[in-house]
């Protein structure tokens, strides 16, 4: 019930606003008695009037696809140079967490992941679990390194894309057969090169793409 005022300057004096949730907030001439009434809140929206957990799930959605391409991309032999293959779900996932954020990379590679093992025949769920550990990581590094943030991509596929290859072949060694390699280090090694150079290309201008886009999105606000 609406609480009215017997009168008074204090009360009465100016416009009031009545509350009505999603039917917005209506003035109430200065002449009218004092109402109060409470109605529900609403949501907080964004420019385009999506709320902020719609425009989560669509990044969510955009992640896992994206994701699913990049996967089929990896297996597509033609991408390979020489000994050097790349890894376009471990670069973009990690470009993914430094530019927009942790929730979305995690989808990508666990997505990602599931795809490359069913394609390849791997033990379901390692490729995974190593792209987990790897945009883990990579989100840590780009809050270590947020005053060269257009750079961190470079430095994080770097750094990880050797132990995100050794790793997944010690998984698959101790979940099936040993990979018979002499020098493991030097089979992986063009595929690292491989990936940092996708980390040049890529990672800077997607980051700075996407700090565009969310300054533009905050001033229309």
């Amino acid at each position: 019930m609406p609480d009215r005022c017997t009168g008074g300057a204090d009360c009465c004096d100016g416009p009031r606003l009545l509350d009505f949730g999603a039917r917005g907030i209506l003035p109430i001439p200065s002449r009218h008695p004092c109402i109060s009434v409470t109605g529900a809140q609403r949501p907080s929206t964004t420019v385009a009037g999506q709320t902020a957990e719609e425009l989560l799930h669509m990044r969510l959605l955009l992640a896992v696809i994206g994701a699913i391409v990049a996967a089929l991309l990896e297996e597509f032999p033609y991408l390979s140079i020489g000994d050097a293959h790349p890894h376009p779900v471990l670069v973009f996932g990690i470009i993914w967490a430094v530019a927009a954020g942790l929730e979305g990379a995690l989808a990508w590679a666990f997505a990602g992941g599931i795809v490359l093992d069913a394609l390849a025949s791997r033990p379901l769920g390692s490729t995974a679990f190593t792209l987990l550990l790897a945009v883990g990581a990579a989100s840590l590094i780009s809050r270590s390194l947020a005053r060269v943030r257009p750079l961190v991509p470079i430095v994080a596929v770097a750094l990880l894309a050797g132990l995100h290859s050794m790793l997944q072949l010690m998984l698959y060694g101790a979940i099936r057969n040993p990979i018979a390699a002499s020098d493991p280090g030097a089979a992986i090694l063009p595929g690292v090169i491989y990936d940092v150079v996708l980390a040049v290309l890529f990672g800077p201008l997607i980051i700075a793409v996407h700090d565009r886009r969310a300054s533009q999105e905050r001033l229309d606000w």
